[in-house]
């Protein structure tokens, strides 16, 4: 049993449907909500972890050392998805924060699996007091207006008459902030609109439909959600009259045309016989992309063995330069089924109805995830960035110094790009363009 300490107290969009292995009971009365406006379940009684100090003063150490955990975590999720030639973006930071709400709620061999699977570098709760405080940290507004914006919020949808321990209720309001909605699987349509429309309001409608069509059921208990939404301008931008459709050249050889922006200015770089790096700023000196170009020919090996400390590495070794830059606008949309992934990389027991123990959240047993999904896109254009996702994870039953003549790098082959924040190093998204 996971012991709770006394402690302090913290998108791309998450998920977490929690079912149980009985029938939910038909209801007594009429149903609870409308529409989740508002929070609809009673605050919980139980004492959640007190709030002996200010969020943002958890130690900076606490939340760089779970940053660098997730970003772990994010090049193992990476190798296993990078098979084809179909472009992809995903939100690691979504995922680590759903799989940690998870974990709140498992014990014993499942909890052990996940904290391995995520590499947590703290004891126990303050991984999640250091989750909230740098998820406060990164949606702190630019004090430059219109630079920037990045949202996170949380919602718990819980079915109205399953008896969850009020002391989990508590905790998940402390640590992640959620509204709490209640909602009756029983009508898995209604239920699944429901959360559809809240993460669709919180991404500024860029994720629709996370969930499909029969992902509810009367034996779905509990649905816990993250929405991210990032909107941030280039500190340079690009000029537009200057984008022109030129070659790009895919995987196998062949070339389609792409919309090529181009910009000349100071920027930091990296070049080597295997790759070239470049990193462009957002406006309001947070966040940054990264975009990383493995030498023609070599991308799908490149990828493949990329890792956090090689990408760490070519960070370390940016140089400062006049860098005549050509760059593709691009809009990537994915769809990802996670489920087989996360049990490759050791989450095992949590989808065995045999095995997996989620105690932590109610007495009743049975409770197993049974899907994982996410939802992510990006656009890149001459002004900036747009990025939203949205993971599910579905819990049920088995039912340098400047140059004189600027540094020419052209990104028209296969990259991979991060968007990152600058003072953690946590990657909000990543991804690849290979095919125009």
């Amino acid at each position: 049993m996971k012991t709770k300490t006394i402690l302090f107290e913290l998108v791309m969009s998450a998920i977490l449907l929690v079912s149980a292995c009985q029938p939910v009971k038909a209801p007594s009365g009429p149903y609870p909500i409308e529409q989740p406006t508002e929070p609809a379940i009673a605050k919980p009684t139980a004492q959640p972890y007190p709030i002996v100090e200010p969020i943002l003063n958890q130690p900076d150490e606490a939340k760089q050392k779970l940053a660098m955990a997730q970003n772990a975590f994010m090049m193992k999720l990476y190798s296993q998805l990078v098979s084809g030639d179909e472009n992809l973006v995903v939100s690691p930071y979504s995922l680590y924060q759903a799989l940690l709400m998870a974990y709140l709620g498992a014990d014993d061999e499942t909890a052990h699996q996940m904290e391995k699977a995520l590499a947590l570098p703290l004891e126990d709760e303050l991984n999640h007091l250091a989750m909230r405080a740098l998820n406060q940290q990164l949606t702190q507004p630019s004090e430059e207006e219109g630079a920037f914006i990045f949202k996170s919020a949380n919602a718990l949808w819980a079915q109205y008459d399953y008896d969850f321990y009020e002391e989990y209720l508590a905790d998940m309001e402390t640590l992640y902030q959620t509204g709490l909605f209640a909602v009756d699987f029983a009508k898995s349509e209604e239920a699944r609109k429901q959360i559809n429309d809240w993460i669709a309001d919180k991404t500024e409608k860029k994720i629709m439909d996370l969930i499909p069509s029969g992902a509810l059921s009367e034996a779905t208990r509990l649905v816990l959600t993250n929405a991210v939404y990032f909107k941030a301008a280039w500190a340079k931008q690009f000029i537009e009259a200057q984008t022109t459709s030129e070659k790009f050249y895919t995987l196998d050889g062949a070339t389609k045309p792409v919309e090529m922006m181009h910009l000349e200015s100071n920027f930091s770089y990296y070049q080597s016989e295997q790759a070239t790096a470049i990193e462009l700023p957002y406006a309001g000196g947070k966040f940054s992309m990264v975009a990383l170009m493995p030498k023609e020919g070599t991308f799908s090996a490149y990828q493949t063995d990329l890792s956090i400390e090689t990408l760490n590495e070519v960070i370390a070794k940016f140089n400062r330069g006049k860098v005549n830059l050509s760059f593709p606008k691009f809009k990537i949309e994915s769809t990802l089924g996670l489920t087989q992934t996360l049990q490759n990389l050791g989450i095992k027991d949590a989808f065995d109805p045999n095995l997996a123990d989620f105690s932590e959240m109610a007495k009743e047993k049975g409770l197993v995830i049974t899907d994982v999904l996410q939802k992510a896109m990006i656009d890149v254009n001459e002004k900036g960035t747009e990025a939203a996702a949205a993971t599910a994870v579905i819990v049920g039953v088995t039912s340098a110094p400047l140059q004189e003549d600027p540094t020419v790098i052209t990104f028209d082959h296969p990259f991979i790009f991060f968007i990152r924040d600058l003072e953690t190093n946590a990657v909000l998204f990543m991804g690849h363009f290979i095919n125009p």
